[in-house]
């Protein structure tokens, strides 16, 4: 496993050094020249939202795993948003990486039960967030008709998705498809031995969902604060630009 690891790393490498050269080591140069020293800081302030998202997730974990370092904690999601950022894999990958990674230390259903309680609280708090922006662009701009039925639907879309995924964990229905397969007669072991596990899941969200609700509460409210940093990014990105922009 080792060997693939390391072959992948260097398959990496060669596609980037292959990308730059398309694109022109010198253009990418002057792209980012044009920010300077500015540039450390907009990452910088990237790091600051990635660092209180990580301790929103804190607030989605049980224990053993609440008791990592926030460091730990640290690496397991970057390690895992690496995932759903660069491969094809996308957010089912992150999910599942961050879920391996957490019961690498120890295996627990609370493992996989804090991966979707996180990823859950990160769409509230962006859906909260996102609903919040947009009443304050309808009101500076006037939007066509097609647009506000465009945004209303696609909101309510992705609220209806949202919800419906809060109360199939609340109620502990995640592997509600699971177990009926695994209830007719050609299901393996494999299949009954995976409809087990997913029960220890789903008991272990609704015991979250039951005791817990404060640190769901805070969860979203770390997350929209780290949405938030947004905003001082994309000041900075314009001032540096030396294009002066409206509060």
């Amino acid at each position: 496993m080792k060997k693939i690891h390391i072959s992948l790393l260097l398959l990496g490498f060669i596609f980037l050094g292959y990308l730059i050269w398309r694109i022109g080591f010198h253009h990418l140069w002057a792209e980012l020249t044009s920010l300077g020293w500015g540039l450390a800081l907009f990452i910088a302030l990237e790091f600051v939202a990635e660092a209180i998202h990580t301790i929103a997730w804190s607030h989605c974990l049980s224990e053993p795993y609440r008791s990592l370092s926030w460091v730990q904690r640290f690496r397991i999601r970057m390690s895992g948003n690496a995932i759903g950022y660069l491969t094809p894999a996308s957010t089912v990958g992150s999910l599942f990486t961050k879920a391996v990674l957490l019961s690498s230390n120890h295996k627990s259903p609370e493992a996989v039960s804090g991966v979707l309680v996180g990823r859950l609280c990160t769409g509230i708090g962006h859906l909260l967030f996102v609903a919040a922006g947009s009443v304050i662009v309808v009101s500076c701009a006037t939007l066509p008709r097609s647009v506000w039925i465009a945004m209303i639907f696609s909101g309510g879309l992705v609220g209806a998705g949202i919800v419906t995924f809060l109360l199939l964990q609340k109620y502990g229905k995640l592997g509600v498809p699971v177990r009926w397969l695994a209830r007719l007669k050609f299901a393996g072991k494999a299949l009954q031995k995976a409809a087990q596990e997913i029960n220890s899941v789903d008991e272990a969200l609704k015991l979250f969902y039951r005791d817990r609700r404060r640190d769901l509460a805070l969860a979203v409210g770390w997350h929209i604060v780290g949405f938030s940093t947004g905003f001082l990014q994309t000041w900075w990105f314009f001032f540096v630009l030396h294009q002066p922009i409206s509060p």
